[in-house]
């Protein structure tokens, strides 16, 4: 597999894993603690950057494909 390849993999994997937890999370109580919420605002930021990373990841590999 292509470094650029493996990279959008570990991505794609580190994103399911916030995802996984902000449900479990979400699912285990009624109320969040604070704390809590505040794990979630952070995953939730993460996976925004991940978002990001894989986006532009992706829009490259299509540029060096049109070229």
């Amino acid at each position: 597999m292509q470094p650029q390849a493996e990279e959008v993999v570990a991505v794609r994997r580190e994103m399911l894993d916030l995802l996984r937890q902000q449900l479990e999370v979400l699912n285990s109580a009624p109320e969040l603690k604070d704390s809590q919420l505040r794990e979630c605002y952070d995953r939730h930021g993460r996976v925004q950057e991940l978002r990001e990373k894989l986006q532009a990841s992706l829009t490259g590999r299509h540029k060096i494909v049109r070229e």
